[in-house]
């Protein structure tokens, strides 16, 4: 049975609590209140006039937003209290009474009732999760005779390929419906002048898939003298990426039927991006007064000219 003498003298201990809680909603209220009576609520004409573009603005800044953010950030906040409540509640159980043991487990099952709203809310969706794991799981299953290796970060899955195989995993991943890999984002090069015996270039194809709108990276090593097999019969938006490639690397696409430069000039001798390629070029051009026109010729630096101080001047520095 509750003891009311027990009972009046809990609820005076919360009473700097209540005292709190009343003065944080009349400041709420007044700040709230003065908002609206001090506050310009009506927006500028040029806010909402046509942009230099020409079109109309596409909606009120004040438009409404997502606040799933915000609300695992106050879950989690609360959670944190949870545990250093239940460890106070631990350390003096034997000294509570009913009414402390009902307010205890009021407060739990009030935190499991807000974790099942986000759950509902969807702010937390552990299926699609668990949906993508699976799926990238099952990818590495069948694909595990052409693959060397692979990695899962940021939800997002990275194989990596020998240079033949590159046509029969894509071949695979865009006509599977798992997989659903019918979208080609980027072609992306990396030159790693130290590593020539592994494979001087790092080639990464990213597609997205559909079903869980992540993104698929394939990678795969070459070198200058290795080519690499096109996959314009698969993706037709890797023309360009390829030429690019092609371009500012000189990898070499088999089976390409416009492989040609896309950046550079015409006549363009190197490939800009690679490490090894000189900062000045190889070739000068300039506007020739005389010819009246673009003139080329082969850049000339003389060494004569050159100063080089190979002292350190930290060592020569004077306190």
């Amino acid at each position: 049975m509750f003891n009311c003498e027990n009972l009046n003298l809990g609820l005076i201990e919360y009473i700097f609590i209540f005292k709190y809680c009343l003065l944080a909603l009349f400041v709420s209220f007044l700040l709230f209140g003065l908002s609206i009576f001090f506050v310009y609520q009506r927006p500028d004409k040029e806010k909402m006039s046509v942009y230099e573009c020409g079109f109309n603005p596409f909606g009120d800044a004040r438009s409404k937003f997502e606040v799933k953010y915000y609300l695992v950030g106050i879950l989690f906040i609360v959670f944190d209290l949870e545990i250093m409540y239940i460890f106070s509640w631990v350390i003096g159980l034997y000294d509570l009474n009913e009414f402390g043991i009902l307010v205890m487990f009021l407060f739990i099952a009030l935190l499991t009732i807000g974790f099942v709203y986000e759950l509902l809310l969807g702010a937390i969706d552990l299926y699609f999760y668990s949906k993508t794991i699976y799926i990238w799981f099952f990818l590495f299953n069948i694909l595990k005779k052409y693959i060397y290796g692979f990695l899962i970060k940021e939800q997002n899955l990275c194989l990596f390929l020998k240079t033949i195989h590159i046509l029969p995993c894509l071949f695979f991943l865009k006509l599977n419906s798992i997989s659903a890999v019918r979208s080609l984002l980027d072609i992306v090069v990396v030159d790693s002048l130290n590593s020539i015996k592994n494979g001087r270039f790092l080639i990464s194809y990213i597609f997205r898939n559909y079903n869980t709108e992540n993104k698929i990276i394939l990678k795969i090593l070459t070198n200058e003298n290795n080519p690499v097999y096109s996959i314009m019969s698969l993706y037709k938006s890797s023309e360009w990426l390829e030429r690019e490639a092609w371009d500012m690397y000189g990898i070499k696409f088999l089976f390409h039927k416009n492989l040609r430069r896309i950046l550079t000039d015409y006549g363009f001798t190197g490939y800009p991006l690679r490490k090894d390629f000189p900062l000045v070029g190889y070739i000068d051009i300039y506007y020739d007064e005389v010819l009246q026109g673009i003139a080329f010729s082969a850049v000339e630096v003389a060494q004569i000219f050159r100063y080089y101080e190979f002292e350190n001047p930290w060592n020569n520095w004077k306190s």
